[in-house]
């Protein structure tokens, strides 16, 4: 039984985290959706249902995604009936519940009461964000902007003063053998925290770009209701509206041609603004993890620098018809480093690796997980008739030791392996 509580616990800690990220954006949604009540209701839900998905997660083990999202949504679904006192807050209760107990199921299972502060403090900076969008939307909150600033100054000085710039690499790579919180997390929760608020603000307090949707979306009801209906247009291009009755509303206004183009571009723009805005901001991001790589004293090339995947699991999608086409959609977010851009001997020889084996991967070959880079070498000799021993030799050597990569070792790969 201590076990059981320690474990429960430790989990409870760990998942703090990712509900201080969270939290606030379910807040802030319901808060938008539901400005006169039911927030309560959810404040004291969220927790005890990330609680449910830990126990969940102690008495099913290995089971596959599917079965946690069944039982995560007939759980939600339940609650969300019992608490829910309408029908459109159920729904969007049931679908907080059912992702809360989801991520309690399967939180990270690394140990993170052991941390550099500056990852943390990336979430928790993040977390400020979010609330300043909560309490500019709430109107009983809005009053209290300032000293939310105030903390989010003060927090921002404290944790900036604690940590030196080996901690603030820390933010972006991994240091040594220090326990670190997965970058996976923060780099997907960075993302979405991004994409939330763009499309918060856009579509909840920029009116402009809310009132073209629905000009928009009337304008275009009426054209093809016009069409079926043999409606008449007028010399100015303009739609009567004044005997036309939908859904048991009555549209009196007159929609002209050039307003639907006017608005479908008025759209199309914002849409635009915001694609950029996500896209500078990434860059920008980018452009630090870069200065803070070069500030290193040591020259020691670390897994994950600069964004580096590991290479069979880049490799090990490769082969799906569909992972080009989603690696050029998300291209915009997840550019890799050019040839130019390698600074490294070790760097270049994993990149020639990598590159190398796509080849093959691009001619038909299988790639398999679970083959080392040696076994590797001999499969595409068997199969290609093809010495790649060498850079595999080489690969090793830059991908596992210590040891230096020469530069005439370089230009010996380079010559007879890049293309």
């Amino acid at each position: 039984m201590p076990n059981f509580v320690k474990h429960v616990t430790i989990k409870l800690m760990q998942s703090a985290i990712e509900i201080l990220f969270i939290f606030p954006i379910l807040l802030a949604l319901t808060i938008y959706a539901y400005p006169n009540g039911q927030v309560l209701t959810v404040i004291a839900g969220l927790v005890g249902y990330y609680l449910v998905g830990i126990l969940l997660s102690r008495f099913l083990r290995n089971k596959s995604n599917a079965i946690y999202v069944v039982i995560s949504s007939i759980i939600g679904i339940t609650a969300s009936f019992i608490i829910g006192s309408f029908e459109s807050f159920s729904v969007i209760y049931a679908i907080m519940a059912s992702f809360s107990i989801f991520r309690g199921i399967r939180i990270n299972k690394s140990n993170w009461m052991k941390q550099s502060p500056i990852p943390v403090f990336n979430l928790l900076l993040a977390t400020y964000f979010v609330f300043n969008v909560l309490f500019l939307m709430s109107k009983s909150l809005y009053p209290y902007v300032g000293l939310l600033n105030i903390a989010g100054l003060f927090m921002i000085v404290v944790f900036l003063s604690l940590c030196s710039l080996d901690q603030l690499k820390g933010a972006f790579f991994k240091l040594g053998d220090k326990n670190h919180i997965p970058s996976t997390i923060l780099k997907f929760n960075i993302t979405s925290l991004i994409i939330i608020l763009v499309l918060i603000i856009a579509l909840s307090r920029f009116k402009p770009f809310w009132n073209s949707v629905i000009v928009l979306a009337k304008s275009v009801v009426l054209v093809i209701y016009s069409f079926f209906s043999n409606l008449s247009f007028n010399t100015n291009g303009n739609v009567q509206t004044d005997e036309i009755q939908m859904f048991g509303k009555k549209f009196s206004n007159n929609i002209s041609i050039l307003e639907v183009i006017s608005n479908i571009l008025r759209v199309a723009a914002i849409i635009g603004f915001a694609i950029l805005t996500i896209y500078v901001i990434f860059k920008f991001i980018h452009k630090i993890a870069i200065w803070l790589s070069n500030k290193s004293e040591e020259n020691i090339v670390k897994e994950n620098t600069l964004g580096y995947v590991d290479e069979r699991e880049i490799l090990l999608k490769s082969p799906s018809n569909y992972w080009p086409n989603v690696k050029s959609f998300l291209h915009l977010f997840s550019k890799e480093r050019s040839w130019k851009d390698l600074l490294t001997n070790r760097d270049k020889v994993r990149f020639i690796y990598r590159q190398k084996v796509l080849s093959f991967i691009k001619k038909g070959f299988g790639f398999k997980n679970s083959l080392t880079p040696n076994e590797l070498a001999k499969e595409l000799e068997r199969v290609y008739k093809e010495d790649v021993s060498d850079l595999t030799s080489s690969y090793n050597k830059a991908r596992y030791s210590c040891e230096d990569i020469e530069d005439i070792e370089l230009e010996m790969l380079i010559n007879r392996h890049k293309r």
